[in-house]
């Protein structure tokens, strides 16, 4: 064969129907010039070869691996001996003879660097294509919810190209499907910059082009249909691919702060904007009166002693409060975070509760990316939605407590699990580290360490591609790492004192949950079966619908059918149902077998078992109208919030949280204003005062009021809390 004049590149990843159907037509045309055609393909699969044999002059090559498109063009120019190369997508169809006239444009000009075809579709239309230089101004106004919402905008009215006549068109841009460019240009400018996976390359290499003093045109009468997106509809990460190419764009051509700028502009979205309303309005709920109607039982205020004496003493705890076992522990991050609070801003009781309230609206905004990573933005509507309102939520987000961080990093455990289950090997560390802070903030969050396990070993015994690609020392390091600072103090503890908060603890786990069935056994206590079972019925309505627990659980109980049933139906995604199905049915068996009905427990539920009702709704949505379910939604929303609000937030007396914050600080202002000069201490009578935290938070209030209780003392105040008042009794030694 004689040298080539042009050398057509075709790039392949598993397209084989179309790219015959593209072959067919490149040698129906009959062109006059010498063409050679070479095919990447970036399959990994060697089915084209024998195939291609009908055509002639055809050169294939296989890549091992998919290196992207513009690598994979790379690898094919290596081979190319043709002056020109014909850039060109699998999914594309020649009309006519439309080789040889771009051909006969790009000689008689040598300042000519690229010319593309006018890309159709197979109706005749044309597609937007011819872009002005993107900039971070057009990149603002085209590619972010501007242009959806304003697209009569001049920057975007003037984007593409318009007024396709016969002539030649000077534009910035082609698009990467289809375009010739001189050899020798392309070698000078190394080709395609292989950081770029897939997409914006082509704007990268017109930039380039443009640089070095060559022009750009499409030639309307050279007209070639593109299917467009047949072979990145099969990549399942095309988005995060998408994204990672804009940053890097921007990146290298406007300087990493304006490519920063950019990436947050354009990740807003609509759907934003629908959420918007539902995070103002939580906070607007989160933060009523929260200087007056917050818990503030015993335990908040042991940790706020805990934090206070860390910072007066510079002594660091290195476990938290006890737990229902003496023996046993929480760990100490929520004394950390108090401290750190207290520090910079003077001991205010009420700071960390504003911090567990902004953060549970961190939480609602994780809820609703979570289920629209793993399901679609209408039930993420839904799901975020049912939360935000969630009467036990709205009152755990103003409790400052150790177990109101819990629901946040449950949200971060599974959108980091999902995430790498989908291949994205950086969240396995983040995952890691969720799971130590969870041990942390309580024991009871050790069953995420048994639903890691199952999905892991999962991943093993089917030899998935998400375990082998975490088989990598800079992830098994990071993911070292992250594990191990949040557990370093746990860790010095249990070397001082003979591993209990480890060793002991998991030998102790095992025996505990096994003990329901050991006749005789000294562990076996606690609740009875219908002291659980109610347990779960009122955590249902306070979760779901505070009017009536009998609503929630049936709610709460067909969407877990629903969700069974979608893992059994589904193929596509039945990994998620399973696992979201696995670890509910995980946590509330636990639960139930610990026979201790404890709130703390039930955080690490809120989350999941809203997901399945949010999915419920969705899918009778679909059979009817999302408007009317999300009003509905809404409405279940407002009652709820009428029930909490008009009821003080479950707090007060005969309220079922116990005295409001306003009453214990109006009860620890009386202790500091009655004492007078003299010294003082504070006792506790009556239920709960057999803890030693009973009195804390009134240890507490009455320091940072002012003065504080001593061991060497000429009062004693005896506080007796009862369901209508707090008592207090007032003696002198």
């Amino acid at each position: 064969m004689n040298k080539p004049k042009v050398s057509v590149v075709i790039v392949n990843y598993k397209n084989e129907i179309d790219i015959f159907e593209c072959l067919d037509s490149i040698y129906k045309t009959k062109s006059r010039s010498l063409l050679e055609i070479i095919i990447v393909d970036n399959s990994g699969e060697d089915s084209l070869r024998g195939k291609l044999n009908k055509y002639k002059n055809i050169k294939y090559i296989l890549s091992s691996t998919n290196l992207g498109y513009g690598a994979g063009m790379n690898l094919g120019v290596k081979h190319a001996k043709g002056d020109y190369l014909f850039i060109l997508n699998p999914d594309t169809i020649f009309t006519g003879n439309i080789i040889d006239r771009l051909v006969t444009v790009i000689d008689k000009d040598k300042k000519i660097g690229i010319v593309a075809p006018l890309l159709i579709t197979k109706k005749g239309e044309i597609f937007e294509q011819g872009a002005k230089k993107l900039t971070p101004l057009t990149a603002i106004f085209k590619l972010s919810f501007i242009d959806k919402i304003w697209k009569s905008n001049p920057i975007s009215q003037n984007f593409w190209a318009s007024n396709w006549e016969k002539t030649l068109k000077k534009v910035d841009n082609v698009p990467g499907s289809a375009f010739i460019i001189r050899k020798d240009l392309f070698k000078k400018l190394s080709g395609f910059d292989e950081h770029f996976f897939l997409y914006f390359e082509e704007f990268d290499l017109c930039n380039r082009v443009r640089a070095q003093g060559y022009r750009i045109f499409i030639d309307p009468a050279s007209k070639l249909i593109h299917k467009w997106g047949t072979t990145t509809k099969m990549l399942k990460n095309r988005d995060e691919i998408f994204r990672k190419s804009r940053f890097y764009y921007f990146k290298k051509h406007f300087g990493v702060l304006k490519a920063l700028g950019v990436d947050f502009f354009l990740s807003i979205n609509l759907s934003y904007f629908a959420l918007f309303p539902i995070v103002l309005v939580a906070a607007l709920i989160r933060f009523y009166k929260i200087d007056e109607l917050i818990p503030f039982y015993p335990d908040i205020g042991w940790f706020y002693i805990s934090a206070r004496d860390m910072l007066v003493s510079g002594q660091i705890p290195l476990v938290g409060i006890t737990s229902s076992h003496l023996w046993l522990h929480q760990g100490p991050i929520w004394t950390y975070v108090l401290g750190t609070l207290f520090y910079f801003y003077s001991f205010s009781p009420i700071i960390p509760a504003i911090f567990t309230a902004i953060l549970d609206l961190f939480t609602l905004v994780l809820v609703y990316k979570l289920v629209k990573y793993i399901f679609d933005r209408k039930t993420a509507l839904l799901a975020s939605t049912l939360y935000a309102f969630s009467p036990i939520v709205i009152l755990s987000s103003r409790t400052p407590y150790h177990t109101s961080l819990i629901p946040f990093f449950v949200t971060l455990f599974f959108y980091c699990l999902f995430k790498w289950i989908d291949g994205k090997k950086y969240y396995f560390p983040l995952l890691m580290f969720t799971l130590a802070v969870l041990y942390n903030l309580e024991l009871q969050s050790v069953i995420f360490i048994l639903i890691f396990a199952v999905v892991f070993f999962y991943g093993v015994y089917k030899e998935k591609n998400w375990i082998m690609e975490i088989k990598n020392s800079k992830v098994i390091l990071l993911s070292l790492f992250a594990f191990l600072v949040p557990m370093l103090p746990v860790f010095l503890y249990d070397i001082r004192n003979g591993f209990p908060q480890t060793i002991v603890f998991a030998g102790w786990l095992v025996y505990k949950l096994f003990s329901p069935i050991i006749s005789n056994s000294p562990m076996n206590y606690g609740a009875d079966a219908t002291q659980m079972l109610n347990y779960f019925y009122i955590f249902f309505q306070k979760l779901l619908f505070l009017p009536s627990a009998f609503v929630a659980t049936m709610m709460i109980f067909l969407s877990l059918f629903f969700l069974v049933f979608k893992a059994i139906k589904n193929n596509k995604e039945k990994h998620i149902y399973a696992i979201l199905f696995f670890s509910i049915l995980t946590l509330l068996a636990s639960t139930y077998l610990t026979k201790s009905p404890a709130d703390a427990y039930l955080m690490s539920m809120f989350v999941l078992i809203l997901i399945p009702v949010s999915l419920l709704l969705k899918s009778i949505a679909s059979k009817t109208n999302y408007f009317l379910i999300f009003f509905v939604v809404l409405i279940i929303s407002a009652i709820n919030y009428y029930c909490l609000i008009s009821n003080n937030y479950l707090l007060g007396f005969n309220k079922g949280y116990g005295a409001t914050f306003k009453d214990r600080m109006g009860t620890a202002s009386y202790i500091v204003e009655s004492s007078g000069n003299k010294k003082f201490s504070i006792q506790g009578r009556g239920e709960g005062s057999e803890f030693e935290s009973f009195t804390m938070g009134y240890d507490f209030l009455t320091w940072y009021i002012g003065k504080g209780p001593s061991d060497d003392f000429d009062l004693l105040y005896i506080i007796e809390e009862s369901p209508n008042e707090i008592r207090i009794e007032r003696k002198e030694l």
